[in-house]
């Protein structure tokens, strides 16, 4: 029975696995293969080959139905995991603690080239302390856990609840289904496939430290340290409910430091025996600290709740006036803390277009992170103490918050900060006060999203001034340290500020810029500088924006192709907002006729043959096509009527919308 549970969460593993790495639905049923075995696909390397699902169905088959472990590499790790269990290795806790921070750092710092996956580790990581507590209940254990012990155990697991819910960590398919295969299965509990589990898990293990030392069973109470990590996991996981997981966290951590833990009510409300460890001289030193405070702010922005940012600022009204209170050095409301505030309102800006108007949401929330910045800035100046002091990225949030109003006179309130902050700079040296790729990125952001006629000389300038900042950078031997290091985030940014405008040869701009980005990689093999799909389908729409002249719209529609052309070449694949721009840019750029048909028709074909039509390609290919080409093209996806209804169309042609 329990080699079948295990079974089962091997599986459901593979499945999230392929649920992010399989191109193509998983749907063959497992008794379809069962009797075919995978002797034959054993010297496969499963972290490269890849191709079929028949191939997922095989591996799983081969969990179920047999006993037989792949050889080579899963029997080599086996012997590394089974002496890693043997507690006598450790010559005492600290370097067992240590062994547990390093599976921490694991989780925490794989990349998708380079990648493990961590539910496997952070699973090994809690069979290890598992051990120690069987051991210990035996009265055999070499040390017994303290409390550094549980809060390395939490860290491994919010460290990967925040890599898996960053698209990261989860290795390949042989780490999935036989990570854990030698670890004892009275040592593990699965249930973790998520980042919100993950995230859950450690919040778990915070409460059985919690419920051990309340009844006595310990010695050791949890700290605000440890109550941090969860909060930090629970934070970064992203799930829906982690602000309300936050906030209670919180509440019940300050009660408790405040009045101590009640005493336990049974199912009919009566009073149960107290705690032991119950009494508040118990938990008055476990109480939140500054970091507390910066962490719940900071989820309580990921909230859509109605009146959220409220609570945000008494927040920051509370732990600027405990700390007036108490002198308490922990709860100093340093820069940190208000930029934690200052995040959070960004969080809660969202994305979506704002009316320029005074009082829109957007207007309402830079003004109020402005006089985050105010207050801080007269503190500092009040006190001469530099733990206040604004720093750049300070500035660059509260710039950031002006952009995001789509305002030009929010935006030169941003710029103004800007100037400002370069001038201190240049003028002091102070490399706190250095302008990054950041702020020079969200500068020009916030003026290509502005449509105002000034945006593109306003980037070309800013673009410049980046770029002589990291020369000189360079010059003097600091490339590779440069806090200014340009980024394709910044380059992309900038196209879209020609994007926006009404120069009839924005095409060649966007183009031009793009290019000096695809040098740029080629020249260094820097990922940062890589162009993405985002940055030509942005050079795409900058041609299907184009007008002027039939010579501009001739070269503007030959740009278009061109770059699409180029998308297949850096290995990327073009999705439906590449056939759906190149439509519009057809229809933009070249008269109505038998030219443009044959456009509509060819790239059409392809979108269908990739998977990738969805509402968007379906209008802009009726806006391009002559009528009865476009019905000719879409089939059986119109009605009798000649109505079409996205519903209808194929579920082959749009497969790989998301």
């Amino acid at each position: 029975m329990i080699y079948k549970n295990k079974t089962l969460v091997l599986v459901l593993a593979a499945w999230a696995w392929m649920s992010e790495h399989s191109a193509a639905a998983f749907t063959p049923a497992l008794p379809k293969y069962a009797a075919q075995g995978v002797l034959a696909n054993q010297n496969v390397n499963v972290g490269r080959t890849m191709q079929s699902n028949t191939w997922y169905v095989r591996q799983i088959d081969h969990i179920v139905f047999s006993t037989t472990s792949p050889p080579g590499e899963a029997n080599e790790q086996q012997s590394k995991t089974e002496k890693a269990l043997d507690l006598s290795q450790y010559a005492n806790l600290r370097a067992f603690n240590l062994v547990i921070e390093d599976i921490a750092v694991e989780c925490a710092s794989y990349t998708k080239s380079k990648g493990v996956d961590v539910i496997s580790r952070a699973t090994f990581a809690e069979a290890l302390v598992m051990k120690l507590e069987v051991e210990k209940a035996k009265g055999t254990a070499p040390f017994d856990p303290d409390v550094v012990t549980y809060n390395t155990l939490m860290k491994v697991w919010a460290k990967a609840a925040q890599t898996l819910a960053d698209g990261r960590g989860r290795g390949d398919i042989n780490q999935v289904i036989h990570g854990t295969d030698d670890v004892p299965d009275e040592l593990t509990r699965g249930g973790v496939y998520t980042a919100k589990d993950a995230a859950d898990r450690a919040l778990q293990i915070l409460n059985e430290v919690e419920d051990k030392y309340l009844i006595g069973e310990s010695n050791f109470a949890p700290n605000t340290f440890g109550y941090n990590i969860v909060l930090d996991g629970l934070s970064k996981c992203h799930a829906k409910d982690a602000p309300t997981k936050v906030e209670d966290l919180f509440k019940k951590l300050r009660k408790w430091s405040i009045d101590g833990v009640p005493t336990p009510v049974d199912e009919f409300g009566d009073e149960e025996e107290e705690y032991v460890n119950g009494d508040v001289s118990k938990w008055q030193h476990v109480r939140p600290d500054a970091i507390t405070y910066s962490i719940v702010m900071e989820t309580l922005g990921q909230s859509k709740e109605y009146g959220v940012m409220d609570r945000v600022q008494d927040l920051l009204k509370d732990i600027q006036s405990e700390y007036e209170r108490t002198g308490d050095a922990d709860l100093k409301p340093v820069t940190r803390v208000a930029n934690s505030a200052i995040n959070s309102y960004l969080r809660n800006s969202g994305g979506q277009m704002r009316h320029k108007t005074s009082n829109n949401k957007a207007w309402l929330n830079a003004k109020k992170v402005h006089d985050i910045l105010n207050d801080l800035h007269k503190k500092w100046k009040e006190t001469s103490d530099l733990s206040y002091r604004p720093d750049i990225t300070t500035i660059t949030m509260v710039i950031d918050a002006y952009g995001r109003c789509t305002d030009p006179a929010a935006t030169e309130r941003g710029e103004f900060l800007f100037e400002k902050i370069f001038k201190q700079w240049k003028e002091s040296g102070d490399e706190m006060l250095k302008p990054s790729s950041k702020t020079f990125t969200v500068m020009i952001n916030s003026w290509a999203k502005t449509w105002d006629a000034r945006s593109p000389a306003k980037v070309e300038e800013l673009l410049k001034r980046m770029e002589e900042m990291y020369a000189a950078d360079v010059e003097a031997g600091n490339g590779a340290t440069s806090n200014v290091k340009p980024s394709i985030r910044t380059y992309t940014a900038a196209m879209g500020a020609w994007v926006r405008s009404r120069d009839n040869k924005k095409s060649q701009h966007t183009l031009r810029i793009l290019k000096k980005a695809l040098d740029m990689y080629k020249e260094s093999g820097d990922e940062e500088i890589k162009p993405t799909l985002y940055t030509y389908n942005t050079a795409i729409d900058a041609c299907a924006r184009s007008g002027g002249s039939p010579e501009q719209s001739a070269k503007a529609l030959k740009i278009a192709f061109a770059v699409n052309k180029a998308i297949i070449a850096a290995k990327l694949e073009p999705n439906h907002v590449t056939y759906s721009t190149l439509l519009k840019a057809s229809t933009k750029l070249l008269p109505g006729g038998e030219q443009r048909n044959e456009i509509c028709r060819a790239v059409f074909t392809k979108c269908i043959e990739k998977g990738y039509v969805d509402s968007n390609v379906m209008k802009a290919l009726e806006q391009a096509a002559d009528r009865d080409v476009y019905y000719t093209l879409i089939g059986e996806a119109a009605d009798r009527n000649g109505h079409v209804h996205f519903d209808e169309v194929p579920k082959e042609w749009c497969r790989n919308i998301d």
